[in-house]
């Protein structure tokens, strides 16, 4: 999300112990028809934890006793889902909280794991990362008790580590490409030759625009038949940046080969009003002035001028 991004203060959680928390092996389930569940079975530590709140929502956490955890991990799914099935293959999207078991103390607020959706059938990715999410339903709530020792025999520089708890969301990337219907574009400054659903725009042009600050426009040429985005959802998009003086790309997550994850409110002003009411499955065009860009201060270091009204192409893949 180079150049996309406004910088914000979270609560985080050192990388060691937040991979280590996504090591999970066997599984028990709770009532998933009833989000206010204890979770866990007979004699388990997690009976002693409690995780209130729907789906894709801040869950609320109580921790118990939770001292005869000893050393095996205790995965549960908190909401069952009714999606597809998490596989090896599969590209997943999370929100997470984690905790410290000690304190009580939430390490990491609840949010995204890391700036793109997860590839669980990428080389680099761990396999007890993957064994986290594999056999769980799109949409589910899961949650997990680990111990410190297995994170310490999988990390170094963590020895400090105390037992953790893990609150996860989840749900299937199935999509990677718009794949709504086309519509009658209601500008001619951005165009697309090829515009089509599921298959990458190609042939995007810029028009030299009448004005040096044009009003905000926002046009989608496809459209979705899924939810309608709302403000401060987390969204998963794919998109492609451009200056609108001259159509240079300057950001583009086609050609990083991934997409990219954040909140509508945690971008610039403009891409957020490009997002917001629109459907899960929408391509936009944006327009968007210099005012509700990046003004007079763009990123250091990047090719956008101050001053400089910017473009953008959007397909919109999940929102949460």
């Amino acid at each position: 999300m180079s150049g996309l991004t406004r910088p914000r203060m979270r609560a985080l959680i050192g990388a060691a112990v937040l991979a280590g928390m996504l090591v999970l092996s066997g599984c028990s389930t709770a009532d998933p028809a009833d989000p206010a569940s204890t979770l866990g079975g007979a004699n388990q530590a997690i009976d002693n934890v409690s995780v209130v709140g729907e789906t894709w929502t801040e869950p609320r956490v109580t921790i118990g006793d939770v001292s005869s955890l000893g050393s095996e991990i205790q995965r549960t799914v908190v909401n069952g889902g009714t999606g597809p099935e998490v596989t090896s293959a599969s590209t997943v999207f999370v929100k997470a909280s984690v905790f410290d078991v000690a304190t009580k103390q939430e390490q990491a607020q609840y949010g995204v794991l890391s700036s793109a959706p997860i590839d669980l059938s990428a080389s680099n990715i761990p396999q007890y990362i993957k064994d986290a999410f594999i056999g769980v339903k799109s949409n589910s709530r899961i949650a997990v008790l680990l111990p410190s020792e297995l994170m310490l025999e999988s990390t170094t520089g963590a020895e400090n580590v105390g037992d953790g708890l893990l609150i996860a969301d989840v749900d299937v990337l199935d999509q990677s490409i718009a794949w709504g219907t086309p519509q009658a574009p209601v500008q001619d400054i951005v165009t697309i030759s090829k515009n089509e659903a599921k298959a990458k725009p190609e042939g995007i042009t810029v028009a030299k625009p009448a004005t040096e600050q044009p009003e905000l426009v926002i046009d989608p040429v496809l459209k979705g038949d899924g939810d309608l985005v709302l403000e401060g959802q987390t969204v998963v998009v794919q998109y492609q940046g451009m200056l609108l003086q001259d159509g240079k790309v300057f950001d583009s997550s086609w050609q990083r080969g991934e997409p990219a994850q954040f909140q509508t409110d945690q971008v610039v002003p403009g891409f957020g009003k490009a997002l917001v009411g629109q459907t899960v499955g929408s391509r936009v065009i944006a327009i968007i002035p210099a005012d509700l860009a990046y003004g007079a201060q763009p990123p250091q270091g990047g090719s956008i001028p101050a001053n400089a009204p910017l473009v953008f192409v959007i397909d919109i893949l999940k929102a949460h």
